[in-house]
């Protein structure tokens, strides 16, 4: 890793594992969620993303939650491993879904929570 990397982070991380979906380029991409902040997410996946490529993705956080929906920017792709995204333009909806799992997480109330 970059030790520049940590530095650009501007939101703490935490480690939460979620299904997520992500649509680029007409393709649809499945992977899992190694942690997440306000600022963007770290998503398992073995290839098929990109630096730069802009990305929509569905968070399902738990079973009968409403998914978050969130649109973001590849910042790093690390192949055979997964990619790091940014979130941008996120609704206040949506930020408030991310700021709530988050809260679940700090808080031990997420089973999905590590």
């Amino acid at each position: 890793m970059d030790p520049t990397d940590s530095n650009r982070r501007r939101a703490t991380r935490f480690a939460v594992v979620c299904k997520i979906s992500i649509e680029v380029e007409g393709r649809t991409l499945i992977g899992r969620s190694r942690d997440i902040s306000e600022g963007g997410v770290f998503v398992r996946m073995p290839s098929g993303l990109s630096t730069n490529m802009d990305v929509e993705l569905t968070v399902e956080t738990e079973a009968g939650a409403e998914p978050i929906h969130l649109r973001g920017r590849v910042v790093h792709a690390v192949p055979g491993l997964g990619s790091g995204i940014a979130f941008e333009a996120s609704t206040p909806e949506a930020a408030a879904q991310v700021a709530a799992l988050i809260r679940r997480v700090k808080d031990g109330s997420d089973p999905d929570g590590r």
